[in-house]
């Protein structure tokens, strides 16, 4: 519940009052740049996807909170944030898969409990649009629309939280009230659980030392959580920069960078990681593509590491491992090392195609 005093959440720790102008693009869903279709594209093997049945939820489960940094750089994967550099972006997702749930009509009751905590102390937004206008905190609730089949998962709430670490541990206090508020509406006769997961190298000590509600169960932090940083959509649009793997030989690789890389162009460029097309003429698709790279030669393995680090600025990335590199290569080597970059997210599938053509 609430402190007498008021809630813990600070508009002088938020990132606050710059960005009037951009309401009208923000609110439009429209893109501020065109994006290479990649709907059509056919990396992976799928099977036919199951036939879902609805399932009953039980009266009780715990809740998962995963706290994961998206990039270090917001103005890349959010207009609001345009013209503004070195702003930070983190994610905070949440699953109750419980009846009832505190994720359920989120965007309504969060609302409401803004209203109510403005009416107590105006310096709080009043609603979930103030909030992101003034402290750019965003709420998405993922749809159904997932065009490159990243995996989202319908109905996954997820606030992405611009600035600091220290405006990642204020908004925490700010849902640290609406869960205490939220658990005593719903008049529950078992407190919730609430377990807090953040991703390798989060820091929430400062939240996690000044919580008010009493039934929260704290992780360290971990490489790898409950819920997926891409289960969620993204904070604007519906697409996610996506690294391929192709091993070729023992000490040999191409990777191939899809999705939402049209905002990373000129980074690229510069980078030395030239555009290609794969497909026929009538149906090209593209990429960008680092091609052939000897992964023995530390100077060009040491290519691809700062591509994550100065071109996409630790951006949460989707990696697909297109097939399994041969057992202590220097390939297994470099990918053993790719996974230890934490903005790295891998999954493993195969290709069915995956011919690409420097342009």
């Amino acid at each position: 519940m609430a402190p007498k005093g008021g809630i813990k959440f600070k508009m002088g720790a938020a990132v606050q009052d710059s960005f009037q102008g951009k309401r009208a693009a923000e609110s439009s869903g429209g893109r501020a740049f065109k994006v290479p279709k990649a709907s059509d594209c056919t990396f992976l093997e799928q099977g036919p996807k199951p036939q879902s049945s609805a399932k009953r939820l039980p009266a009780h489960a715990p809740v998962h909170v995963c706290v994961y940094k998206y990039t270090d750089e917001a103005a890349d994967v959010w207009n609001l944030y345009e013209g503004r550099e070195g702003v930070k972006l983190w994610q905070v997702q949440m699953q109750h898969e419980a009846r009832p749930s505190i994720t359920f009509g989120i965007v309504d009751e969060f609302n409401r409990f803004l209203c109510k905590a403005h009416a107590r102390d105006n310096a709080i937004p009043a609603s979930l649009a103030d909030l992101q206008q003034r402290a750019g905190i965003k709420l998405v609730l993922t749809d159904r629309t997932d065009p490159d089949d990243v995996g989202f998962v319908q109905w996954r709430v997820a606030f992405y939280v611009a600035g600091s670490e220290t405006a990642l541990n204020n908004f925490l206090f700010l849902l640290d009230d609406f869960v205490g508020q939220k658990c005593e509406a719903m008049a529950r006769e078992m407190p919730l659980d609430i377990h807090i997961h953040p991703h390798a190298g989060v820091n929430i000590t400062d939240a996690r030392d000044n919580f008010v509600y009493e039934h929260y169960t704290l992780h360290e932090a971990a490489p790898a959580l409950p819920l997926g940083i891409f289960e969620a959509q993204p904070v604007w649009g519906k697409k996610v920069v996506q690294m391929h793997i192709q091993p070729e030989s023992a000490d040999t690789v191409s990777v191939l960078m899809m999705g939402n890389i049209w905002n990373f162009r000129s980074r690229l460029e510069s980078h030395g990681v030239p555009g290609a097309y794969y497909g026929g003429d009538e149906d090209r698709k593209y990429t960008r593509l680092m091609k052939s790279i000897d992964v023995s030669d530390e100077a060009q393995r040491q290519r691809v590491f700062d591509m994550t680090r100065h071109v996409f600025k630790n951006l949460a990335i989707k990696v697909v491992l297109d097939s399994t590199p041969e057992d202590d290569s220097e390939v297994a080597e470099f990918v053993d090392e790719l996974r230890q970059i934490t903005s790295l997210h891998f999954t493993i599938d195969k290709v069915t195609d995956a011919t690409a053509q420097a342009s």
